[in-house]
C-alpha cells in the first residue's frame, strides 16, 4: 500500500480515470458514426478530427492511468 496519506489522492484519480474512459468512449462512438466512408465532406472532415482526437486523448488518458497504478495496492 504505497498511497499511505493519499487516499484522497488516489480517489480523485480513480475519479478521473473513470470519467476520462467514459469520454473516450464517447469519443470512439462519434468515430465510428462519422467514419471516412461518409458521403459528405463535413463527415468526413468530422471523422479525421475524431480520429486525431482520439489518438491525442488516449495518449493522455494512458498517462493518467499510469499515473493511477502508482497509488494501487
Amino acid at each position: 500500500m504505497n498511497y499511505q496519506g493519499h487516499e484522497q489522492l488516489r480517489d480523485d484519480l480513480a475519479v478521473l480515470s473513470n470519467t476520462m474512459s467514459d469520454l473516450r468512449l464517447h469519443i470512439r462512438t462519434l468515430e465510428v458514426k462519422y467514419h471516412d466512408g461518409c458521403p459528405a465532406l463535413v463527415d468526413a472532415l468530422a471523422a479525421d478530427f475524431l480520429r486525431n482526437l482520439n489518438e491525442q486523448y488516449l495518449a493522455v488518458y494512458m498517462r493518467v492511468l499510469a499515473f493511477s497504478d502508482c497509488f494501487h495496492d
